[in-house]
Protein backbone atom coordinates (compact mmCIF):
# COMPACT_ATOMS: atom_id res chain seq x y z
CA UNK A 1 0.00 0.00 0.00
CA UNK A 2 1.61 3.13 -1.07
CA UNK A 3 1.70 6.23 1.59
CA UNK A 4 0.22 9.25 0.57
CA UNK A 5 1.92 11.31 3.39
CA UNK A 6 3.02 13.98 1.72
CA UNK A 7 7.08 15.46 2.47
CA UNK A 8 5.37 18.29 4.00
CA UNK A 9 3.69 16.59 6.30
CA UNK A 10 6.38 14.21 7.11
CA UNK A 11 8.56 17.33 7.81
CA UNK A 12 5.47 19.15 10.14
CA UNK A 13 5.56 15.85 11.84
CA UNK A 14 9.21 15.65 12.35
CA UNK A 15 9.67 19.00 13.39
CA UNK A 16 6.48 18.54 16.06
CA UNK A 17 8.61 15.35 17.50
CA UNK A 18 11.55 17.31 17.35
CA UNK A 19 9.56 19.81 19.75
CA UNK A 20 7.74 18.00 21.76
CA UNK A 21 11.03 15.66 22.67
CA UNK A 22 12.59 19.33 23.41
CA UNK A 23 9.87 20.43 25.20
CA UNK A 24 9.78 17.13 27.42
CA UNK A 25 13.70 17.13 28.13
CA UNK A 26 13.73 20.62 28.84
CA UNK A 27 11.09 20.30 31.51
CA UNK A 28 13.18 17.64 33.06
CA UNK A 29 16.42 19.23 33.28
CA UNK A 30 14.65 21.68 34.91
CA UNK A 31 13.23 20.03 37.38
CA UNK A 32 15.83 18.79 38.40
CA UNK A 33 18.06 21.78 38.84
CA UNK A 34 15.91 24.34 39.44
CA UNK A 35 13.33 23.23 42.00
CA UNK A 36 15.58 20.10 44.08
CA UNK A 37 12.41 19.09 45.65
CA UNK A 38 8.88 18.22 44.70
CA UNK A 39 6.73 21.61 45.34
CA UNK A 40 3.31 19.28 45.81
CA UNK A 41 5.22 17.33 48.70
CA UNK A 42 5.30 18.35 52.21
CA UNK A 43 7.26 20.43 53.43
CA UNK A 44 9.18 18.26 55.35
CA UNK A 45 9.55 15.36 52.06
CA UNK A 46 13.63 15.25 50.92
CA UNK A 47 14.53 16.94 47.87
CA UNK A 48 17.48 16.02 45.74
CA UNK A 49 20.23 17.61 44.06
CA UNK A 50 22.37 17.03 40.82
CA UNK A 51 25.82 17.06 42.02
CA UNK A 52 29.39 16.51 39.73
CA UNK A 53 31.31 13.71 40.05
CA UNK A 54 35.05 13.23 39.11
CA UNK A 55 35.98 10.81 36.70
CA UNK A 56 36.31 7.86 39.15
CA UNK A 57 32.63 8.53 40.51
CA UNK A 58 33.51 10.83 43.42
CA UNK A 59 31.40 13.95 44.39
CA UNK A 60 33.43 17.37 44.13
CA UNK A 61 30.47 19.19 46.16
CA UNK A 62 29.52 21.57 43.67
CA UNK A 63 25.86 21.04 42.36
CA UNK A 64 25.21 20.84 39.38
CA UNK A 65 22.60 24.02 38.44
CA UNK A 66 20.71 25.52 35.68
CA UNK A 67 21.60 22.68 33.05
CA UNK A 68 18.06 23.48 31.23
CA UNK A 69 19.58 26.86 29.66
CA UNK A 70 22.28 24.78 28.04
CA UNK A 71 20.62 22.75 26.07
CA UNK A 72 19.73 24.53 22.96
CA UNK A 73 23.66 24.16 22.57
CA UNK A 74 24.19 20.65 23.15
CA UNK A 75 21.87 20.86 19.14
CA UNK A 76 24.32 18.46 17.08
CA UNK A 77 22.47 20.68 13.80
CA UNK A 78 24.98 23.64 15.03
CA UNK A 79 20.83 25.42 15.27
CA UNK A 80 21.13 25.38 18.58
CA UNK A 81 17.28 24.85 18.24
CA UNK A 82 16.33 27.82 15.74
CA UNK A 83 14.12 25.64 13.94
CA UNK A 84 12.31 23.71 16.41
CA UNK A 85 9.57 26.84 16.48
CA UNK A 86 9.59 28.27 12.62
Amino acid sequence: MESHVSSTSRDDLAQLARASAYEAVFGLLYRLTAYGRDNEAPDDSPGWRLMETTAVGELTGRAVLSLHEDLLSMDPSGHEGQDLFE
